[in-house]
């Protein structure tokens, strides 16, 4: 092997790496205590905050609660629509907190099914995780 092959080695996989990673849109979540949550998504979900799930509605000019109550000035709101509209808040993130719990708990129980082995090894965790998680 020429002295020159290692260092053009390392060149190219220092080129390509970045790359490679651009490919994988879920690199390094696998680390993460909740695979499909990161923390942020974890606490906006215990805080019973949408997470974007109103997006279809703020994109065809219906604004969420939360965001009519931060533009309440510029919207012009009498003290009686803030309060309305806070009433609606309450309520929202009274149902949402335990829903967030729920969905937390439940990409839990997805994560265990999937990091199960048994004898079968990985072939129980290739065959059986979508399987499970679709019962």
């Amino acid at each position: 092997m020429k002295p020159r092959t290692p260092f053009l080695a390392l060149a190219i996989s220092l080129i390509a790496l970045p790359a490679l990673a651009a490919d994988l849109p879920y690199a390094g979540q696998q680390a993460r205590a909740i695979k499909a949550l990161s923390d942020d998504d974890i606490a906006a979900l215990r805080a019973g905050e949408g997470m974007g799930m109103a997006k279809a509605a703020e994109l065809n000019g219906y604004p969420g609660p939360v965001h009519v109550l931060a533009l309440a000035a510029q919207l012009g709101l009498t003290e009686a629509q803030r309060h309305d509209v806070q009433a609606v808040f309450d309520r929202m993130s009274a149902a949402a907190k335990p829903l967030g719990g729920e969905l937390i708990a439940r990409e839990q129980g997805l994560d265990r099914i999937c990091q199960e082995r048994d004898h079968a090894g990985s072939a129980r965790r290739r065959d059986g995780c979508h399987c499970r998680a679709a019962r």
